[in-house]
């Protein structure tokens, strides 16, 4: 009888492990290419930071421009990085919730993954800002972390 009823249990359940795995492939997708495009972001911020440094020879008023327009580069660089770091951070919680929902079997936890993932998700998708032209700055939650 029991045995039965756990049985029955896990019927009620058994969509949640392949809904489980296939959202942490997604999101582990999603976060590879994000993963890609936050590297090339980080050269860019690199090279922004070079070229500053180049133009150090110039005269002093192309030398204060120049500066300028490298750190205005370097500012919106660095906020898209931060995009991405988000996003990283999102998405390793959301896995996490998804292999404990699964563990347990609650598929109100499976639930509650969508939260840190539909955000991690916006974070990724505004750092792609080039693809899509969103520009959602993500200050208030990178404060709280630091």
């Amino acid at each position: 009888m029991e045995s039965a009823r756990a049985e029955a249990g896990r019927g009620k359940s058994s969509w949640l492990n392949p809904a489980v795995a296939i959202t942490v492939a997604l999101l582990a997708t999603f976060m590879g290419i994000c993963k890609v495009k936050d590297d090339n972001i980080v050269l860019a911020m690199r090279q922004a930071q070079v070229n500053k440094l180049e133009s150090a020879n110039r005269e002093q008023i192309a030398i204060y421009q120049a500066l300028a327009k490298d750190q205005a580069t370097y500012d919106v660089l660095n906020l898209r990085d931060d995009q991405f770091g988000l996003l990283d951070a999102l998405i390793a919680i959301a896995i996490s919730l998804l292999a404990v929902a699964s563990l347990t079997q609650l598929p109100w936890l499976y639930a509650m993954a969508w939260v840190p993932s539909g955000f991690g998700v916006l974070m990724g998708l505004s750092g792609l800002s080039g693809l899509i032209g969103w520009s959602i700055h993500p200050t208030r939650r990178i404060q709280l972390l630091n």
